[in-house]
């Protein structure tokens, strides 16, 4: 049960990191910086 409960929270975890990615890129992406930076730093940072 305790697993269960463990695995759930962290593919919540994961999707939230994903939304979260995804949210920052379209922030920044808006601002007209550079792309290529971003995604440097979005693998860095996984």
């Amino acid at each position: 049960m305790l697993m269960k409960a463990i695995a759930i929270a962290k593919l919540i975890e994961i999707f939230m990191v994903q939304i979260y990615l995804k949210y920052r890129f379209v922030i920044i992406s808006s601002k007209g910086q550079e792309l290529g930076k971003i995604q440097m730093n979005d693998l860095i940072f996984l």
